[in-house]
């Protein structure tokens, strides 16, 4: 048969579990405040089970705070799961824009290069052009008067 001190010192245990996650989780301290006046307030009458009831009450309400806890933790982690999936598939997307944008750029680089030759080509043609007509002797330019 357990010992009353050890029930006592579950109970105790239990209660300051429970006013730990209080004083640890706001949201939960602002939940179970009821609660925990409302265990507060249990008298003990002399009775048998009035001692048992208010330990059972902070006993209950610590559990009740530890699952609430639980939930709540699985529910971030869940979120926590969801974020970083929809990072991951960000991340994936962005990849492919900058795929794209150095293939666009590449594209551009060429482009500008092959006008830039055809350019010099041209530039070229021209002055061969010019050295002829100067050098058979006819007037390039005239000037006004």
């Amino acid at each position: 048969m357990p010992s009353v001190t050890n029930n006592k010192s579950k109970a105790f245990i239990l209660y300051l579990f429970g006013f730990f996650l209080f004083s640890a989780s706001p949201v939960f301290a602002d939940e179970y405040q009821d609660g925990l006046e409302a265990c507060k307030q249990l008298q003990w009458d002399g009775a048998k089970g009035s001692k048992k009831i208010k330990k059972n009450c902070f006993r209950d309400l610590a559990i009740a705070t530890y699952n609430a806890g639980i939930e709540e933790t699985a529910q971030l982690e869940r979120q926590l799961v969801e974020l970083e999936t929809r990072a991951a598939d960000l991340e994936t997307q962005l990849a492919e824009v900058i795929a794209e944008a150095d293939a666009s750029a590449l594209k551009a680089a060429e482009t500008i290069a092959f006008h830039v030759g055809t350019v010099n080509q041209m530039d070229s043609v021209c002055n061969e052009r010019i050295t002829e007509k100067f050098e058979s002797g006819l007037q390039i330019c005239t000037w006004p008067k």
